[in-house]
């Protein structure tokens, strides 16, 4: 029966549906909301723009409001790490499957240039590192093996850093299976020396031009992640217990002090990722994990220690990764002048000034924080804001908004989250818009959003970001008490 009428339903004609194609030609454009299951994230200091990759294969790049570049992998591999080539506008994606593709940012557009794979199971990649010089990517190994691949021609050299040569000078206990690479970092303004940090907690200084090993350092805990610090002397690890040691590459093979287990003394989770720098003469301390496991387990935190300040923020979804972006210096200029300089820079994590941002990517939504404000409040999101966070249930699209009527439903929704934001500006403002048209009013179209838990959101659609302007709740305007009351009484009647 039911096919019956679907069948009688109305249909176009061949002749409508070419009149159709010959008036109307649709195409993708714009993309509008946060990505669906992000992956891996990687931030170029110097063009200022943030890379995100996902689950599906879309690697995606982020700049000033309007910025926006857009790629997808030929397979719907998931991308696991991203890496910036300073200055050049290229990224390097690394996916599950241990291929290695180069994106290209172009005037407009992201074109995937080169690609290459390693195979076998001892070759699966687990941490890759830039050298200063921006000739090679240092590639870490299941295997323990070190590879570099040029990034000129995009093709493995010959030159390999074999385990069994790190070994050399390393306790027996080591010897036998260290595990595989877990962090590979150039040493500050020594380009010769790396520190690898392997599985097991063996962290060795390993200099590259003359094949032998400065220094040995051994923990008894799983090595999560390694952070120089930036005098380049001192580095910190962190460990699988959720404990971090300080390191002086200058004194004893143990480390400075104690481990530091922030919120111990019971079993704590993993710091998967931990960074320092320095921010107003005084050390700024940032890492995910580390909570009590019996107690919070099920918690998703990044927290950040400034002097006697100590923050957890809590997310509602799983930390993917953070970074740390610096503020322009008076000096820096917008398209800089020494190349050679700001990639050694770029390499070693300094782009000389202070971190006025944490960002923190989530499953599903991506937080800045304002380092430079007292109570570290939120940035507000001029982009990859998540549409869907309560499901979307009904739209409605108005073009032609009297300015008047715009700007009151702007102040009401400044009003709303003015105690959430602090003033400071959108942190990532690379690249420049192509499409601005000198002093014209943009165009002031609204995108009203109707979802499931009531709400209606009123969005900036005018232009290419979708901006949330103003949320508004209809839960006030229904009583559900005084109507289940009421059917009651009318039963009773």
């Amino acid at each position: 029966m039911f096919k019956f009428i679907k069948a009688k339903g109305p249909h176009q004609t061949a002749e409508r549906q070419k009149l159709q194609k010959e008036l109307f030609s649709y195409r993708r454009t714009l993309q509008h909301g946060f990505p669906h299951k992000p992956s891996a994230m990687a931030w170029d200091p110097t063009l200022r723009l943030l890379c995100v990759g996902t689950a599906t294969g879309a690697v995606k790049v982020f700049g000033r409001p309007g910025v926006e570049f857009y790629g997808q992998h030929r397979e719907p591999v998931p991308v696991t790490q991203l890496c910036f080539l300073p200055r050049r506008g290229r990224v390097v994606a690394l996916c599950d499957d241990n291929s290695l593709h180069l994106w290209e940012v172009n005037r407009s557009s992201l074109v995937e240039v080169k690609s290459q794979a390693l195979e076998g199971k001892l070759k699966k990649i687990s941490t890759m590192c830039l050298e200063s010089a921006g000739k090679h990517l240092l590639l870490g190994t299941e295997g323990g093996n070190i590879y570099l691949l040029d990034l000129n021609t995009f093709t493995m050299t010959p030159d390999i850093i074999y385990q069994d040569v790190v070994m050399q000078n390393v306790p027996q206990d080591y010897k036998l299976n260290p595990g595989a690479v877990e962090a590979i970092y150039e040493q500050p303004d020594n380009p010769n020396n790396i520190l690898i940090g392997y599985n097991r907690g063996l962290i060795v200084l390993w200099n590259r031009s003359e094949n032998t090993a400065v220094k040995t350092f051994i923990s008894n805990q799983q090595l999560e992640s390694l952070c120089w610090k930036e005098d380049g002397r001192h580095f910190i690890s962190s460990h699988n217990d959720g404990s971090y040691m300080e390191w002086d590459i200058d004194q004893s093979e143990k480390p400075c002090g104690e481990p530091v287990t922030t919120y111990g003394p019971y079993s704590c989770r993993a710091i998967p990722k931990l960074l320092t720098r320095t921010l107003n003469d005084d050390q700024l301390l940032v890492f995910s994990g580390g909570l009590p496991r019996a107690t919070y387990s099920d918690k998703y935190t990044v927290s950040v220690i400034h002097g006697e300040k100590h923050v957890a923020f809590d997310f509602t979804s799983k930390v993917i990764d953070f970074l740390l972006i610096d503020s322009r210096s008076s000096e820096e200029s917008e398209d800089g002048d020494n190349e050679e300089t700001d990639n050694q820079n770029l390499a070693n994590g300094d782009t000389k000034g202070e971190p006025e941002a944490l960002i923190v990517l989530a499953e599903e939504e991506i937080v800045a924080i304002d380092l430079r404000d007292e109570t570290w409040k939120m940035i507000s999101l001029p982009y990859l804001v998540s549409i869907h966070a309560s499901a979307v249930t009904c739209t409605h699209y108005v073009s032609g908004i009297p300015e008047e009527l715009w700007e009151h439903i702007k102040d009401a929704g400044k009003a709303q989250t003015g105690h959430l934001y602090s003033g400071r500006k959108w942190p990532i403002d690379g690249g420049k818009l192509l499409c601005q048209k000198g002093d014209a009013a943009p165009p002031r179209d609204l995108l009203l959003t109707g979802h499931e838990d009531g709400t209606v959101r009123f969005w900036d659609a005018g232009g290419i970001t979708m901006t949330c302007l103003y949320k508004f709740a209809t839960a006030q305007f229904f009583a559900g008490d005084d109507i289940e009351g009421r059917y009651m009484f009318l039963n009773r009647t």
